[in-house]
């Protein structure tokens, strides 16, 4: 049975940014630490990583292949430590 489309690129994204913390947490475990105040609606998922990597000075990366970049996404987080958001 098919994931529903939402679902799917939400799984997708906590993987992201699983992995960009995952990596992070071997140089910087302090910088998984920041909190974040961040809502978004309707906006692309590279558009989002700019404006988290705006926000915190963290640099994320992703493989492109993996997380379609041009995928919609919203949602809302406050006061958020990025550990917590995957």
């Amino acid at each position: 049975m098919k994931r529903p489309i939402k679902t799917t690129l939400i799984g997708l994204i906590a993987f992201g940014v699983f992995i960009c913390l995952s990596f992070l947490g071997l140089s910087q475990t302090s910088s998984t630490e920041k909190r974040i105040i961040l809502t978004i609606s309707k906006e692309s998922i590279e558009t989002v990583l700019a404006k988290m990597s705006q926000k915190t000075g963290v640099n994320f990366s992703y493989n492109s292949d993996i997380i379609p970049l041009d995928s919609i996404v919203s949602f809302s987080a406050n006061n958020i430590s990025l550990s917590n958001l995957g």
